[in-house]
């Protein structure tokens, strides 16, 4: 069973995707949808006493090409993308009223559903809560541990904290991705304190000149979310992520307005190329990978201008990041740091 028309193609809920895994495929002769037909159960519709459940695929690519809407710039920026979805029905009695006389009758109160997008060979992404992404990875490794092997992808703090001084330093991002704003930040302590273990800044302006959030970096709070407009290839997007491995797509700029397909589309793109470029920001050197000790300092001089006075120390955020990147410039450092760390 599967969806064959382009008006059928829909979503219920948000644009929320609370799985992200890297794929290696194990067999290269892998057929994903007869796969799929042989060893999971086709959906159909069911009863009360035995609720519908099982799969369904989409041929995701075949339904965007109906789309006129859809430019072959993002339809040629996805490459093979291979798509499933499954429905588990939610049945519950119901009071009605029969010829005034009041019955308990079986209705299909809902469905809890799960997408799983494989952009074959290297992503799969899952839209669904979080529930519903357990669920779909246990079923998938199940199911498909033979031919495609999953890796769970969550965000590192210091990867966000990468994006945030990259914003604030107004340095561009590798790849086809680029920032346009941050507007929001959620960061964390491992410990409580004065300050609170944890705070969160919402829509601003520019995120990367927040007192609340400044102070939470010098304080060796992690960044765990940050919100934003980012530019893919012209088409801004606003997204939500967190360090979970949790990406919310949100109903703005490029998808607004837009049919569902399209917003599909959009959002896997997206996830392609931010989840690309986690990756490079893995692979890179010590010193390109966490923010300059400059970086500190600037925020602690920005704190200044904006009239914060600073009274505790931030020689261990400066230590902690030069361990991290290794002993860069540290003759400047024990030389500087004085002036900002009575």
């Amino acid at each position: 069973m599967g969806i064959e028309d382009e008006d059928e193609f829909s979503y219920d809920g948000q644009l929320v995707f609370n799985g992200l895994h890297t794929t290696t495929v194990l067999d290269a002769d892998f057929d994903f949808e007869e796969v799929v037909d042989t060893e999971l159960i086709n959906f159909s519709p069911g009863t009360m006493s035995q609720p519908g459940r099982g799969y369904t695929t989409i041929p995701f690519l075949e339904l965007l090409e109906e789309e006129p809407r859809v430019s072959d710039s993002l339809q040629a920026s996805l490459g093979e993308i291979k798509t499933l979805r499954y429905i588990e029905e939610q049945w519950e009695e119901l009071e009605v009223e029969i010829d005034g006389v009041v019955e308990e009758k079986p209705t299909k109160a809902g469905q809890s559903t799960f997408d799983a997008y494989w952009a074959r060979p290297d992503f799969l992404f899952v839209r669904g809560d979080k529930t519903n992404a357990r669920l779909a990875k246990q079923l998938l490794e199940s199911t498909l541990n033979d031919y495609i092997e999953l890796d769970p992808v969550t965000f590192s703090p210091d990867f966000l904290l990468w994006l945030f001084s990259q914003e604030k330093n107004q340095q561009s991002l590798p790849g086809q991705l680029s920032v346009n704003m941050l507007t929001d930040a959620k960061f964390e302590g491992d410990e409580p304190d004065l300050f609170g273990k944890q705070g969160r800044v919402s829509d601003s302006t520019d995120v990367t000149k927040s007192i609340p959030v400044l102070m939470g970096v010098l304080r060796q709070m992690g960044i765990v979310e940050l919100e934003g407009v980012f530019n893919l290839a012209g088409m801004f997007v606003r997204a939500r992520i967190s360090s979970e491995g949790r990406v919310h797509i949100l109903a703005d700029h490029a998808i607004e307005g837009s049919p569902d397909i399209e917003r599909m589309a959009i959002s896997i793109a997206f996830l392609q190329q931010f989840t690309e470029l986690y990756g490079e920001w893995k692979q890179m050197d010590g010193e390109q990978r966490y923010p300059p000790e400059q970086f500190f300092i600037d925020i602690y001089e920005e704190c200044d201008r904006q009239g914060v006075d600073i009274q505790f120390s931030i020689d261990q955020v400066i230590e902690e990041y030069r361990q991290k990147g290794g002993p860069e410039e540290y003759q400047q450092y024990q030389a500087g740091l004085t002036e900002y760390t009575d």
